[in-house]
């Protein structure tokens, strides 16, 4: 990035910008190379301002929150890599009616969410229990769990479109599928409002108990991850094809398909992003052949090729 760039990026924001930031440490699998520019946004002035110069520059964006559903390459992001900083965390409950509404801000953590439902005695979005990541991500991913789905819960989506308006979407205006939101390439969410049911908080706690003992139960523990690699197809759990194609616990390098569940890629330290995508490619091939189905990455693989510091 020219120096000319780089001042003319840092003017727009108050928090300094990090050039040729490390991206592994922002990530759940800590894998992957540098930004070219790593910038944190406290306003939505700021986030347009930088959309708008990225847009003239030519210079790629992604929108990174907690990293927990996304792999870097090897090589890095060659342009800017935009989070949300704490002013988008925001959680607000308030009634109208019989309606019990929670707005939250993108870069508010699940985690964060659950709590609250838990301490107002709110129901609805019990299956985000032990869901890592943030509010942003989870809505851009329509993540969901146990038969329920993020998108379901939604009143209405807070946006910025990609020229910068700040727009309001509401329910009977979404569009939401099976792992995803639709929404125009480039927009940016900055939060939601979700409708919740009023409920005792110990029944809350008891179905969020059950949600965090079945992950427990199923999901790998103490190493490195992003989640679910795959999109279940429709002909069965992608974790059930992968295992039974014979791919669990096959291993590239540092990255193993978990022994624990076949849909989980591990990094058990040593790993390049190479390795995860060496993997991934081995197992689409595999379930391809057994049973004539192209498994759909789940996580967003996102950057340049190369090796590791590359620019």
């Amino acid at each position: 990035m020219k120096p000319a760039l780089k001042e003319k990026l840092g003017s727009l924001v108050a928090e300094p910008v990090a050039f040729g930031a490390p991206l592994a440490p922002l990530t759940t699998f800590g894998l992957g190379g540098p930004a070219a520019a790593l910038v944190q946004v406290g306003t939505a002035s700021e986030l347009r301002a930088v959309m708008d110069l990225a847009r003239r520059e030519g210079l790629p964006l992604f929108v990174l929150g907690a990293g927990s559903n996304v792999l870097f390459k090897d090589g890095g992001f060659s342009g800017v890599v935009l989070r949300l900083g704490p002013s988008f965390a925001r959680l607000e409950t308030r009634k109208e009616g019989e309606k019990v509404l929670l707005e939250a801000g993108a870069a508010a953590p699940l985690a964060r969410l659950v709590e609250r439902c838990l301490a107002e005695g709110l129901s609805g979005l019990e299956f985000l229990a032990g869901i890592p990541g943030w509010v942003g991500g989870g809505l851009a991913m329509n993540a969901g769990a146990f038969g329920g789905q993020i998108a379901d819960a939604l009143l209405f989506l807070e946006i910025l479109d990609p020229s910068g308006r700040a727009l309001r979407i509401p329910r009977d205006q979404i569009r939401a599928g099976y792992r995803r939101i639709d929404l125009e390439p480039g927009a940016v969410i900055l939060g939601a409002c979700f409708e919740l049911a009023p409920a005792l908080p110990e029944q809350v706690r008891g179905r969020v108990k059950e949600c965090l003992e079945r992950r427990r139960r199923a999901q790998p523990a103490g190493v490195r991850s992003a989640g679910s690699v795959f999109k279940n197809p429709g002909l069965g759990p992608a974790g059930a094809l992968i295992e039974k194609a014979g791919l669990k616990g096959a291993n590239q390098g540092g990255a193993w398909v978990s022994e624990v569940h076949a849909n989980f890629i591990v990094h058990r330290g040593g790993a390049r992003a190479r390795d995860v995508l060496t993997l991934i490619e081995r197992v689409q091939a595999a379930v391809q052949e057994r049973f004539g189905v192209w498994l759909e990455p789940e996580i967003k693989i996102v950057g340049e090729n190369g090796a590791p510091g590359e620019e």
